[in-house]
């Protein structure tokens, strides 16, 4: 068994150049599921999985294809670990997995041989695990949980929190066979709490169980023949269970005689009854959540005439096994009735047709009183800090966003737009400024050029590949807000990633010129004052160039959305064209 070591974040860098020459492999990738998570067992978080599912054709991972991101509650990546060589492509008929695990569960008694190992870098209770790649095919699915805080990268919001006491999953219960799968149609919402099931690529497969703060993992229950009965929200349906199989057994009895199974999935949430009435046989009914492998939510031998019923709380797309069984060795004629909930807005149950419930019928919360979310950058609840903006986010949550872009907080008047204090100072007259402002704005130019006072380490520039947000402030004596310009993270530019990493820092480059002038950015890190530089360059009339005519002193600031580092040159004197079209300065 190859083990293989993670790849910290301080290194990724190194690690992309060692695979910079590698040939381009050809699968896509982009069907690639996350299915299951584990951060500990039994107290001990040492022992973690990750399951992922995958089509025929989506296994080349290797060479740079693809990688496992770890963030920790408040969004902050914390490790990475990249995919050194293909998953097998095993045709089994219940799908490929890949089981991703550390090596404290591979030494547990029973456990499946994993395909990779990893450390221990799944956060606990919150956290954040995504599937990205980026040379084949850009994708990047994430499964965020418990107190999360960060970015949730479109999946809504997050999944139940993993504990690491007992043994316990946040696991996929909605699953997506169709071509739609993978980047785009995976969320949050697709995945809840359950007993851990880890299966590798060879389809070896148990549960992971705990007794006495030690674990082990047991073998998978025996299959069963299920009959799937749709999502009707009433069904009523009679059958028997003389020559069925014995394979199960519920809480309340069933384990010695046979067992009819269905397959049912929830059409809305809420609460469900399910009964046997009409039944001439002496039932043992239950309820298993997902499969006939799944855990019992439910179970009830019936007390009166022979005949059982459960209610079970469900969320809209949960599978569940419903299992009519028999008392004893019993076996008969039985009836079996589902009876789904009425859906009803502002009951707190999100139900068909409605695109939230959170308990009321009233407007201004980002749930409006007829369910549906309230636009994006609507009001809602104001949190009291004068330095927010509370605002909806169009699925549903109220944003508190702090003051970003060129707004720097004045905890008198809120937000205002003024140069941020404690950035980072260019190294005497060794910050160049240049703009010009022609009649035809497509002329326009920006361009400047910053070189350190002090020692900037590569770490302060954050992660513009996936997170960090950049921004170029320029203001006059006021302190006047007069232009400002965009470098979103990520995304892709003219057919191209925008950000790319280089050993000393990121360069960013734009020759579409979205979304507001922006060509290129270059950051440089360095131990050495004078050989840390940032260079900024625009163009276009995007830029929204001012007439130059501005008061003196100048301040530019490049700031970023993620912490508090920032840097800055000051322009007491400024040389401006007699034309009024050119505008040059060197800094203080």
């Amino acid at each position: 068994m190859t083990r293989h070591a993670l790849v910290p974040v301080l290194f990724a860098g190194i690690m992309a150049a060692i695979l910079a020459d590698t040939p381009r492999c050809d699968a896509t990738n982009h069907h690639v599921q996350l299915d299951e998570v584990m951060a500990g067992c039994g107290g001990d978080p040492h022992i973690q999985f990750v399951e992922l599912l995958f089509p025929q054709g989506q296994n080349l991972w290797g060479n740079g294809c693809a990688e496992l991101a770890i963030f920790d509650a408040n969004g902050t990546q914390t490790a990475v670990f990249p995919f050194l060589h293909n998953v097998p492509n095993d045709s089994l008929p219940e799908g490929n997995s890949a089981l991703i695990a550390t090596q404290a569960f591979a030494a547990l008694p029973g456990a499946p041989r994993p395909d990779f190992i990893i450390p221990p870098f799944v956060a606990a209770p919150g956290g954040k695990v995504c599937f990205r790649g980026s040379r084949c095919f850009l994708i990047n699915i994430c499964l965020s949980y418990g107190p999360f805080r960060g970015d949730a990268e479109g999946a809504g919001g997050p999944a139940p929190a993993l504990p690491i006491l007992g043994a316990t999953s946040v696991q996929r219960f909605q699953r997506f066979e169709d071509p739609g799968l993978g980047t785009g149609s995976q969320f949050n919402s697709d995945f809840r709490l359950g007993a851990p099931a880890p299966r590798n690529d060879e389809g070896t497969a148990g549960i992971v169980v705990e007794s006495g703060g030690t674990c082990h993992v047991a073998p998978p229950p025996p299959p069963c023949s299920v009959t799937d009965i749709g999502s009707a929200t009433v069904v009523s349906l009679n059958g028997t269970t003389q020559g069925a199989s014995n394979v199960l057994g519920g809480s309340c009895g069933g384990a010695d005689a046979p067992e009819q199974v269905f397959l049912y999935t929830a059409p809305r949430s809420g609460s469900y009854a399910i009964d046997t009435r009409g039944s001439t046989l002496d039932t043992v009914l239950y309820v298993l959540d997902g499969s006939c492998r799944g855990t019992e939510l439910a179970c009830d031998h019936g007390s009166v005439n022979g005949e059982s019923g459960v209610v079970v709380t469900l969320t809209a797309g949960q599978q569940i096994a419903v299992v009519v069984d028999g008392a004893g060795q019993a076996s008969g004629q039985f009836a079996l009735n589902v009876t789904a909930p009425e859906p009803r807005c502002g009951n707190g149950v999100l139900e068909a047709g409605e695109e939230c419930d959170d308990g009321n019928t009233i407007d201004g919360d980002c749930c409006s009183q007829v369910c549906r979310f309230e636009p994006s950058g609507g009001p809602c609840a104001d949190d009291g800090d004068p330095c927010t903006t509370d605002r909806c986010d169009g699925s549903g949550t109220c944003e508190h966003a702090s003051c970003g872009g060129c707004l720097t907080c004045d905890l008198r008047v809120g937000c205002v737009e003024k140069p941020a204090q404690g950035c980072a100072l260019a190294m005497p007259r060794s910050a160049s400024l240049r703009l010009t402002n022609f009649p035809a704005d497509g002329k326009d130019r920006l361009v400047w050029h910053w070189k350190a006072q002090a020692p900037v380490p590569k770490a302060d520039f954050g992660d513009p590949l996936h997170a960090t947000d950049y921004r170029l402030c320029v203001y006059d004596d006021g302190p006047a807000l007069r232009l400002q310009a965009a470098a979103p993270a990520g995304g892709v530019c003219a057919g191209a990633r925008c950000w790319t990493k280089t050993p000393a820092g990121f360069d960013y480059e734009d020759t579409a010129l979205t979304p507001d002038g922006l060509l290129s950015v270059r950051l440089n890190g360095a131990p050495v004052p004078a050989k840390s530089t940032i260079t900024v360059a625009g163009k276009g009339p995007r830029l929204g160039v001012p007439s130059l005519s501005l008061r003196t002193p100048l301040t530019v600031q490049l700031r970023k959305s993620d912490g508090n580092a920032c840097w800055q040159a000051r322009y007491s004197e400024v040389h401006v064209s007699p034309s009024g079209a050119r505008l040059t300065a060197k800094s203080d």
